[in-house]
């Protein structure tokens, strides 16, 4: 079991382990409990300094079940920068899970040669058996259908270095989404529901941030604020118009000796006339744990969380979290009442201690007997 687990770190753990400077690969796990295959390419005047990895991974989620696939990744730096340059990395896994979904995802991270500017991009495929309750905070359980979408997913951000913690610059997402195996005696096979029979959702917009963390991996101070803004309409190719603004705020508390408070504010908020599949969701891995993915969505959603984080022994560690969430589909039909509550706890295993990198495996409980466990890697927030 414990080589299952370390190996379930693999998949985010080398991933995002070559991606940024808290994440520069300066240790690496034992090779006898991960089977990596990596190849490295010395520096010459043609050929920056290379490293390709490939590797094996398991984890698991209430929405996956238990999920396993093969990952590689590629990293270089230009030959003639410093090593504490950022290294430009491609990443790509497929993974297939016990819930017979399928998952395709590539993604690049390139640097410009003066470090002013970081291309960051996604493209990936899915064929991920999902769960539809109706749009709402009132979606009785009662109403929960299957159903099988076919995602396409294309994503690129260009951020700018903007001085001090500032980054900013354009981004632009497109999610092409076709479900099929509808529920007969569903809501989605009515056609009633925007989406329901299909959608492209091409939005182009523009994104900031502001990051004094010391680390983005499971940070013990500094603060994270993150806006994005994206129109989707017509003429850029979009079924439907629409407009998204997605606002994350976090704060990280330093207590007693490595002991950290980790709070988040996070609100999405939609106007025009979106698919469903892209209005704003609670649950999840990262928002509302104890709840699934998209469980309560509409056009408004709000989630503020609390999360204690402690040493245990020099590997081990514990966390314990509270939050609460809520949705609505205009500011004005927002309640109190609808707020979701969250409770939970989890162990922490350092998996790097130079990135402080953690596998985390979380126990998550809502309302009315709702729960989840999670095993993955990289804290909530």
């Amino acid at each position: 079991m414990r080589n299952l687990i370390i190996t379930a770190a693999a998949v985010v753990a080398l991933f995002p382990a070559i991606t940024a400077t808290a994440q520069d690969e300066t240790t690496r796990p034992d090779e006898t409990v991960l089977p990596v295959v990596e190849h490295e390419i010395e520096e010459t005047d043609l050929i920056p300094p290379t490293s390709f990895k490939a590797y094996p991974f398991v984890f698991y989620t209430p929405e996956t079940q238990l999920a396993f696939g093969g990952g590689a990744s590629v990293a270089w730096r230009y030959p003639d920068l410093g090593p504490e340059q950022r290294p430009n990395s491609v990443l790509g896994a497929v993974t297939y899970t016990t819930r017979s979904q399928l998952i395709i995802a590539l993604t690049p991270e390139i640097y410009t040669k003066n470090g002013t500017w970081l291309i960051a991009g996604f493209l990936g495929y899915k064929e991920y058996p999902d769960k539809f309750w109706g749009i709402g905070p009132d979606a009785p359980a009662e109403d929960e259908e299957d159903f099988e979408p076919f995602i396409f997913q294309f994503k690129v951000d260009g951020q700018r270095t903007l001085g001090g913690h500032f980054l900013g610059g354009p981004t632009y997402h497109l999610i092409d989404y076709r479900p099929h195996e509808l529920d007969p005696d569903g809501q989605l096979v009515t056609g009633t529901v925007a989406g329901s029979e299909g959608s492209r959702s091409s939005g182009l917009g523009i994104m900031g941030s502001y990051d004094s963390r010391e680390q983005r991996f499971s940070p013990l101070s500094g603060n994270l604020v993150e806006l994005q803004w994206r129109f989707y309409d017509s003429i850029l190719g979009s079924d439907y118009t629409f407009q998204e603004l997605v606002l994350d705020l976090r704060h990280y508390q330093p207590l007693k000796t490595d002991w950290v408070l980790a709070l988040q504010a996070y609100s999405h908020t939609l106007s025009g006339n979106p698919p469903f599949n892209m209005l704003a969701m609670l649950g999840g891995t990262e928002r509302l744990r104890g709840y699934w993915t998209g469980r309560y969505r509409d056009r408004k959603a709000f989630v503020f969380q609390a999360e204690l984080r402690l040493p245990v022994t020099r590997r081990f560690g514990a966390a314990a979290f509270a939050g609460a969430g809520m949705v609505g589909s205009t500011y004005g039909e927002l309640r109190i009442a609808d707020f979701k509550p969250s409770l939970g706890g989890g162990v922490r295993y350092l998996f790097d201690p130079e990135t402080n990198l953690k596998l985390r495996l979380d126990l998550g409980f809502g309302e009315a007997g709702q729960k989840g466990v999670y095993v993955t890697i990289m804290e909530a927030f």
